[in-house]
């Protein structure tokens, strides 16, 4: 089993392609974003673990970083905002592709791109079938108020009173935990010990959300005891198994 991997760019936006060509149909596409001050070869492994499982993964710059960077300090809630919109174009880019099922398209995102994930969701037209955020919630006045999350901004040099609040503004004006999400296949991961994303706003969420789903299947939290601001081999095989029985209809 080959896995191919390809540097190019779609609507202008630098990305990884990772598929296996010794495959006879169309693969179901999964967009996986990078976390904040990271860049689209950083979650080259995991890339690597959904390709290896019969996806086609597209795995591009956030807004502001890697090959998107301005060589500023990116606003962590601006790159969300902005890479968040970019979202339906660069799906819509795949239309007609022949190596892809662009109609069963799925969406994984880490730490930042998990916040990506949900600001997604927000929005009047959702065209991903499941959505995978790790290690983030959509509660982002929860992530803007967590103390480690000034000490990132201040290593990042952020760190200015005045850089923060409006930072803190910005989560609140776009917080997704204030606004109605769509109740399509969700898979939300995380650990109880992260300093980042604290697992009791996921838990209020999740008993909001809950309701919404006629099928269990379709909505599935997991707050990993002792677990930090990392995702795990487990947390990615639960996303392969998510993703082929919510884009390819098995188990």
């Amino acid at each position: 089993m080959d896995i191919l991997l390809r540097t190019t760019r779609q609507n202008d936006v630098p990305l990884l392609e990772l598929w296996r060509q010794d495959l006879p149909e169309r693969c179901p596409l999964v967009i996986m974003q990078h976390g904040y001050l990271g860049r689209k070869e950083f979650i080259l492994p995991q890339a690597y673990l959904l390709a290896a499982s019969g996806f086609f993964v597209v795995a591009p710059d956030a807004c502001r970083h890697g090959d998107r960077s301005d060589k500023t300090t990116p606003a962590l809630f601006q790159s969300v905002r902005e890479t968040a919109l970019g979202l339906n174009g660069l799906l819509q880019a795949y239309r007609g592709d022949p190596r892809v099922a662009a109609g069963q398209a799925g969406y994984v995102g880490y730490s930042m791109g998990g916040l990506i994930g949900f600001y997604y969701l927000t929005q009047p037209l959702v065209l991903f079938k499941a959505v995978c955020p790790v290690i983030a919630t959509p509660d982002f006045t929860a992530v803007a108020d967590a103390p480690q999350t000034r000490l990132m901004f201040q290593e990042a040099g952020l760190g200015s009173e005045q850089a923060y609040e409006a930072q803190r503004a910005e989560a609140r004006r776009d917080n997704p935990a204030q606004r109605q999400i769509r109740p399509l296949p969700l898979l939300i991961q995380a650990g109880e010990a992260d300093p980042l994303i604290p697992a009791d706003s996921i838990r209020r969420f999740a008993e909001n959300m809950k309701p919404q789903y006629r099928n269990p299947e379709d909505f599935s939290v997991w707050i990993y005891p002792g677990q930090g601001h990392a995702d795990t081999i487990e947390m990615n095989q639960r996303i392969v198994n998510f993703l082929r029985h919510h884009l390819r209809g098995e188990g």
